[in-house]
């Protein structure tokens, strides 16, 4: 009898030990997603800010250069008709700008 109490007694500590363990790696693991949020949201602001800088020259470079001015809202506004492969072109071209400016 006494070792079928141990038994239990230990399934019984066992389970209270892996409840205390889950909640702790649970905590654990939100506390890391929320980091890892926070820095996406942070990068995602970085990168709206450098698409903005971008654009703008290109606004400022296109009104020298045609005598025309073209204000961030037309392009903007020219931006959103592009195509899934137009809009990847101007992506990369983009990147390639900010890293040909910023190396």
């Amino acid at each position: 009898m006494s070792e079928i109490n141990h038994a239990f007694k230990n399934l019984f500590l066992s389970s209270i030990g892996a409840m205390v363990l889950t909640a702790e790696k649970s905590k654990s693991l939100m506390e890391q997603l929320i980091n890892k949020g926070e820095i996406t949201i942070e990068q995602g602001k970085i990168l709206n800010q450098e698409l903005k800088r971008n654009i703008e020259w290109v606004i400022s470079e296109t009104s020298t250069t045609s005598g025309e001015h073209v204000t961030f809202e037309e392009i903007l506004s020219e931006v959103e008709q592009l195509n899934t492969e137009d809009l990847k072109t101007l992506h990369d071209k983009l990147n390639k700008m900010i890293t040909t400016n910023h190396s």
